[in-house]
């Protein structure tokens, strides 16, 4: 028998007993991030040797929408937190759940960056915003009156070869190279994004309302996020 709405409701609201006993959903995710949904994944060799792996979605939310900005920040604060003594961190991009398909995006070190190829041809803006994060500290050269980085940061992991082109212009590996995703997605060719908690969302019956609700808890929303959703949005909800 298909469970009622009130069965739902009251399945995401913890006693009394249990809400004092019980961290919150939120602070049991708190800081944590799991491969299933995540875009980047990086890789962080410290100091010490040490190798310690990430990803980008934070357990059981959605992930920011904005993909340049969500790489950039891991970006700015894994440098802060990881690089002083030295080390390394390498970011990729990834497809699946199969990590043996991740693809190498750039790797960052305390005072350069190496960015593969591809990131160099394609990925223009982060180049530019990579240039921009080295070099904020920067020294006088009063003879030519230029800024002049403390380091010169931009190096390639591969050299970056010309297409071959036949007499027509159109490359003669072009038919046979497969597109690939954008290693950093585009947001302005991003789809629409909705909150799967957003209380705008309408619902024409019951059972629609309900099958959603259900596969919030499927998909590990936390149950005082389910709450309040619910208990906002069934007053809209057609009986």
């Amino acid at each position: 028998m298909t469970e009622k709405i009130g069965d739902i409701a009251a399945k995401t609201q913890p006693s009394a007993d249990t809400a004092r006993s019980q961290p919150s959903d939120f602070t049991k995710n708190y800081g944590k991030f799991e491969r299933t949904g995540s875009t980047f994944k990086h890789e962080i060799i410290t100091h010490a040797g040490a190798k310690l792996t990430g990803y980008s979605k934070p357990q059981h939310q959605p992930e920011p929408a904005d993909k340049q900005v969500l790489l950039t920040k891991i970006i700015g604060r894994l440098y802060r937190k990881y690089l002083d003594k030295g080390g390394s961190i390498t970011f990729f991009r990834v497809y699946d759940a199969n990590p043996a398909n991740d693809e190498e995006i750039a790797t960052i070190f305390k005072d350069r960056y190496e960015a593969v190829s591809r990131v160099t041809v394609n990925e223009k803006w982060l180049m530019d915003w990579l240039h921009t994060f080295y070099n904020r500290a920067t020294t006088y050269n009063s003879n030519d009156r230029e800024l002049i980085p403390k380091s010169q940061p931009v190096r390639q992991t591969e050299p970056v070869q010309a297409p071959d082109y036949d007499p027509t212009g159109i490359s003669r590996h072009e038919s046979r190279q497969p597109s690939r995703p954008a290693l950093v997605p585009n947001p302005a060719r991003q789809p629409a994004y909705q909150d799967p908690l957003d209380k705008n969302r309408r619902f024409k019956d019951q059972d629609e309302f309900h099958i959603y609700v259900q596969k919030l808890r499927q998909d590990g929303v936390p149950s005082d996020a389910i709450r309040g959703f619910y208990d906002y949005v069934k007053g809209f909800v057609p009986k």
